[in-house]
């Protein structure tokens, strides 16, 4: 296992070789794939079906589609159209050009780099869908099933663009081994096995890249997300180690915050809570840290996911007050200061902190004594007392 090979202080280079992983097992899955000196020529991939017309319950009557719904489905279209011309020529050029040609590599790279983009913004499309195809409905328990069902079935299709990326990835590794970016093809192949949630394989991968490019500009990204398919399996241990040595050797890679958030969840995961509230601080601070220009290319979202988990993990630590969670908030995310206050109040609620939840409330009230949302926190100051004290007392509050 992992957790018993990488302390902090622990080579990579020590980790993947005590790994034992053969990539060429993986890459070579049956014994036709073995024939490399067959011509790399992919299929066309199958156009996106419009889905078949059937009556639905759209609720309410009004306009089915707005202007901007209109102009966004032509753009979508066209998008398509240009999507297949892309995929056709590259295909063409291909087939017409044999694997002694130096530039063969680079031309099957660009057809698997469009299968993954392609493949990518169909996995986006299902999410989105899903979400339209309910709000256009009535909102109801069968709604939710249906529009699952339609995201499930627009998943499927986004599986298959990938799996064509998958195999020119594998085909580059398997026909083409010296070519000079095999660090960066590596970290697709691996990195699209992870997106299909062929975890096993992606390890293989990435620990391919780890031992053999330790000079590539991938590396982090490779250890961060070895990390993640650890934490995802229930590895914590494994998956905080290798979060750690990401944190102690690439602070200036672009997932280092999203390292120091993710040993936070480690830390959560083992009860460390303070250990935990300590990493989603610093998340906070390298987020105020930076520059306008580099927040751009940090999601935003981050910040906000370690200011909700700080109020999280405050909860569960011992004698930690009402009050200092209060200030707590207010030092890390004044912009938020009511609504982090409330989801206190429901965390302490939820854990059977009914003082401590009332003393939050009471203090959301004196500092918004005229705010509409004062009835409800009077309402919940009544439910926690009469969860503590005598029913009485609780209606006189």
């Amino acid at each position: 296992m992992i957790r018993t090979l990488i302390p902090r202080t622990l080579s990579i280079p020590t980790l993947v070789i005590l790994c034992g992983v053969t990539l060429s097992t993986l890459l070579i899955p049956s014994a036709q794939a073995q024939d490399t000196k067959r011509e790399f020529a992919p299929e066309l991939a199958q156009p996106t079906e419009e889905p078949t017309s059937q009556p639905k319950d759209l609720g309410v009557a009004g306009p089915r589609l707005d202007s901007t719904d209109a102009i966004r489905r032509s753009r979508e279209s066209r998008l398509r159209r240009q999507s297949a011309g892309v995929e056709q020529k590259l295909i063409a050029l291909i087939r017409r050009t044999p694997d002694s040609d130096p530039k063969k590599p680079k031309i099957v790279d660009r057809l698997a780099s469009f299968y993954w983009k392609l493949a990518g913004d169909a996995q986006d499309d299902a999410y989105r869908g899903e979400e339209e195809c309910f709000e256009r409905s009535q909102k109801r328990e069968e709604d939710i099933d249906r529009c699952a069902d339609q995201r499930v079935a627009d998943l499927r299709k986004a599986e298959e663009i990938r799996e064509k990326a998958i195999e020119a990835y594998r085909y580059i590794v398997m026909t083409f081994p010296s070519f000079d970016e095999m660090d960066r093809i590596l970290f697709a192949l691996g990195f699209n096995f992870q997106q299909k949630q062929q975890n096993e394989d992606a390890k293989k991968i990435y620990t391919e890249l780890i031992r053999n490019y330790q000079d590539s500009k991938m590396l982090a990204d490779a250890i961060f997300n070895l990390a993640d398919i650890y934490f995802a399996t229930g590895d914590v241990q494994s998956a905080s180690d290798l979060y750690s040595h990401v944190i102690d050797n690439y602070q200036s890679a672009s997932v280092y915050p999203y390292a120091v958030y993710k040993l936070g969840w480690c830390y959560y995961n083992t009860t460390d809570y303070q250990g935990a509230l300590n990493q989603f601080i610093q998340v906070i601070e390298l987020q105020n840290a930076l520059s306008k220009k580099r927040k751009k290319k940090i999601r935003l979202s981050l910040k906000k996911e370690a200011q909700r988990d700080l109020v999280r993990v405050y909860v569960n630590i011992e004698r930690a007050t009402a009050s200092g969670g209060l200030k707590l908030i207010k030092k890390y995310a004044p912009e938020r200061y009511d609504q982090l206050a409330e989801r206190l109040a429901d965390l302490y609620t939820g854990t059977g902190q009914f003082d401590k939840s009332t003393t939050v409330l009471r203090k959301l009230i004196a500092k918004n004594p005229r705010s509409y949302r004062v009835v409800g926190y009077q309402l919940r100051i009544s439910e926690n007392i009469s969860n503590t004290h005598d029913p009485k007392e609780a209606i006189r509050a």
